[in-house]
C-alpha cells in the first residue's frame, strides 16, 4: 500500500515489513506518519501480531525506534535485515519466546 507521503512506504509481505524511506523526508513528518501508519496497520489487523516480524529497509534510528516500540507489543520477536550478510538478525525477543536476540534467520 502506498503511503500518502510519497517518501515513506510501509509494505507488509508475509511476515516482512518493508520500509522505503527517503532522507529528504522532514524528520517530524516521518516520525508522525510512521507512528500513525503502524497504529492503523495494527488496528485493522494488517499487522496481527504473532511469533515474529521481520523489518527490511534502510531507515533512520528514530523510525526504527518507533517501529520497535510499537511492534514489540504485538510480536514475540523482531528481526532486522542485515544488508551485509543478506540475513535477518533477531534484535528484540521476549524472554520465553521461540527466538533469542542474535538468532540468524535466512
Amino acid at each position: 500500500m502506498k503511503s500518502p507521503c510519497p517518501l515513506i512506504e510501509m509494505i507488509l509481505k508475509g511476515d516482512t515489513l518493508e520500509i522505503g524511506y527517503c532522507s529528504s523526508t522532514p524528520t517530524r513528518d516521518a516520525a508522525v506518519y510512521t507512528a500513525r501508519r503502524i497504529a492503523e496497520m495494527i488496528a485493522t489487523k494488517l499487522l496481527p501480531g504473532g511469533e515474529i516480524i521481520k523489518i527490511k529497509g534502510p531507515m533512520p534510528t528514530f523510525i526504527a525506534a518507533i517501529l520497535t516500540y510499537r511492534l514489540g507489543q504485538f510480536y514475540q520477536a523482531i528481526a532486522c535485515f542485515d544488508f551485509k550478510t543478506k540475513k535477518y538478525i533477531v534484535s528484540v525477543a521476549r524472554e520465553r519466546g521461540p527466538y533469542s536476540v542474535g538468532d540468524i534467520i535466512e
